[in-house]
C-alpha cells in the first residue's frame, strides 16, 4: 500500500512535471512564434528602410547634380552679366558720340546755312527795292533808301 500510494503520488508528481513542461513548451513556441513575427516585421521594415534609403540617394544626387547645373548656370550668367555691361559701355559711349556728333553738324549747318542765308536775303533784298522804287531818290517800300538808276 505503501507502494501504491507511492506510485499513486508518484503518477501525480509526473502528471504535474508533464503539465509544467507542457505549459514550457507551449511557452517557447509562443516565444519562438513572437520572434518569427517580429523577425519577419523587422525584414519588412528593412526593406522599406532600404528602398527610402535607395529613393533618398537618387534625390541626393538629383540634388548634388542639379547644384552643379546651378554654379555652371551662375558661371554663364555672371559672363554674360560681364559681356552686357561691356556692350552697355560701347553703347553709352556711341550714344555720346552720336549726340555730340549730331550737335556739331547741326551747329555747322545753321552756321553755314545762316551765312547763305544772310547773302540770299540781302540779294532778294536788294532786288526787291530796284524793281519797287520808281525814282532814284525815293524811299522804297521794303525801307530801303537807295539811289536806283531807271533807265
Amino acid at each position: 500500500m505503501v507502494q501504491v500510494h507511492r506510485l499513486g503520488s508518484l503518477t501525480k508528481f509526473l502528471r504535474g512535471c508533464l503539465s509544467i513542461q507542457d505549459r514550457i513548451e507551449c511557452g517557447f513556441r509562443k516565444i519562438h512564434n513572437d520572434k518569427e513575427a517580429l523577425k519577419a516585421e523587422l525584414n519588412d521594415n528593412i526593406k522599406s528602410v532600404q528602398e527610402e534609403l535607395g529613393e533618398t540617394t537618387k534625390s541626393l544626387n538629383a540634388v548634388r547634380s542639379l547644384k552643379e547645373e546651378n554654379k555652371q548656370l551662375k558661371k554663364q550668367l555672371d559672363s554674360t552679366t560681364k559681356k552686357h555691361d561691356a556692350l552697355e559701355k560701347k553703347v553709352e559711349t556711341k550714344r555720346s558720340r552720336l549726340v555730340k556728333q549730331e550737335k556739331y553738324s547741326r551747329r555747322e549747318n545753321l552756321r553755314m546755312f545762316s551765312e547763305a542765308e544772310a547773302s540770299l536775303d540781302r540779294a532778294r533784298s536788294a532786288s526787291r527795292c530796284q524793281i519797287s522804287c520808281g525814282s532814284s531818290y525815293r524811299k522804297a517800300s521794303c525801307g530801303h533808301t537807295n539811289t536806283i538808276n531807271i533807265q
